[in-house]
């Protein structure tokens, strides 16, 4: 049986679920699959029981003052960062004798495809191109000139236009939330209309879940309005986040505040109180995005497609990279605020949930994104796909 090979990248949590998403379909089809990633997302692997075959990647480390969007592509944009990674994973495919290769976002991917001559199907939100701060403009350039000459010095077997332009090509969105950057580069900008926007890729369906009473009480959740706040990943802010839980408090709400890796086991005792829970980590964000009336979040893509497809009105704090632009892009629909997390203020925050929580007009926007992205295909149109790069026509049964 043919392996198909799934590449998401260290930074960022939406890159791999979008993977997880797909394989678990394909698993469900019968087709076997294995992940290369780095061991910072593997546990997040091995919730889902897929082999891992380790690969170096970025790392992100929240003692550093470095932002995390500086950090990813310093490492990116380094002098062997990406010989060395696409070196590994050429060997990786090879040895597990993969056919096919899914990838989001990886920048190595699709030329080591293209080395071995593998059919490849690209999950890429165009949004991770924007540059939202001139000190990231130029890692940012630096990093796809040096994919530029790797490619240059690459032997391929098929021809490579863009880190991002697979065989197949996907944008995990919708059209209404899909926002192209002024700066493409010239490869992925001249087969940009061959990206097919394909709404949420998730590994539950939101329909499916139980009732919001039932999930809110998984959560310890006793009472409502209840708000959902995922402030944490690669943020590292100490302060936001306890201004979130501020926020929630004096909104006279409960709440649960997922804060990640900054959160100890200390200062989660010290921050939460009856009605406010602050967590290092909540095992699944789409069923506390279901359970939950209003979503504060980053501006993560993916958490904002799960807002979507849950039909939750969103709060966005958008801090780096694409954030801002999602955020927009929820606010412009009408189905959120915006709210700059740079000294943010409880009293800020606390405005910003009762409007949400009491005009009619955020959640009949979110209900109508909602609507549009069930529309779409989902994870099951990528499998079909994936499928049609080996001759298999349906694998459904």
């Amino acid at each position: 049986m043919p392996t198909i090979a799934f590449v998401p990248v260290a930074f960022g949590y939406g890159t791999t679920v979008r993977c997880l998403a797909v394989a678990d379909v394909l698993r469900r089809r019968g087709h076997r699959c294995t992940f290369l990633a780095s061991e910072t997302i593997r546990p997040m692997i091995d919730r889902y029981d897929f082999p891992v075959c380790p690969i170096p990647d970025v790392e992100i480390h929240s003692h550093q003052r470095e932002r995390p969007a500086h950090q990813l592509f310093r490492q990116w944009s380094s002098p062997n960062f990406l010989d060395r990674q696409l070196s590994a994973v050429v060997r990786a495919l090879h040895e597990m004798r993969a056919e096919v290769v899914v990838y989001s976002n990886s920048m190595t991917a699709e030329l080591a495809a293209g080395i071995l001559g593998l059919r490849s199907v690209s999950i890429f939100q165009p949004s991770i191109l924007g540059i939202p701060t001139l000190s990231l403009g130029w890692p940012m350039v630096a990093t796809w000139l040096r994919w530029v000459m790797l490619r240059a010095r690459s032997n391929l077997s098929k021809p490579v236009v863009s880190a991002f332009v697979g065989d197949r090509s996907f944008i995990p969105s919708i059209p209404p939330l899909i926002h192209w950057p002024w700066l493409v580069p010239p490869g992925l900008a001249r087969h940009r209309e061959e990206l097919e926007p394909v709404g949420a890729l998730l590994t539950q369906d939101p329909d499916l879940l139980p009732p919001r009473g039932v999930l809110r009480q998984e959560l310890g959740v006793e009472g409502t309005p209840f708000v959902y706040g995922t402030v944490g990943g690669a943020i590292f802010n100490l302060d936001l986040i306890r201004s979130v839980a501020g926020g929630m408090r004096q909104a006279g709400c409960f709440g649960l505040v997922s804060g990640g890796a900054i959160v100890t086991a200390e200062l989660s005792q010290r921050l939460s109180d009856d009605r406010v829970k602050v967590v290092h980590f909540v095992p699944d964000d789409l069923r506390a995005i279901k359970a939950a009336d209003v979503l504060i979040w980053h501006g993560g893509d993916e958490t904002m497609m799960e807002a979507v497809a849950c039909g939750t009105p969103a709060i966005g704090l958008p801090d780096q990279l694409d954030q801002f632009a999602n955020v927009a892009g929820v606010v412009d629909f009408g189905a959120g605020l915006e709210l700059s997390p740079t000294r943010l203020r409880a009293s800020q925050l606390a405005a910003a949930i009762r409007q949400v929580l009491h005009e009619p007009r955020f959640h009949a926007r979110m209900e109508t994104l909602r609507e549009l992205n069930a529309g779409y295909g989902g994870a099951p149109a990528v499998a079909d796909a994936t499928e049609s790069l080996i001759g298999v026509t349906s694998g459904r049964g």
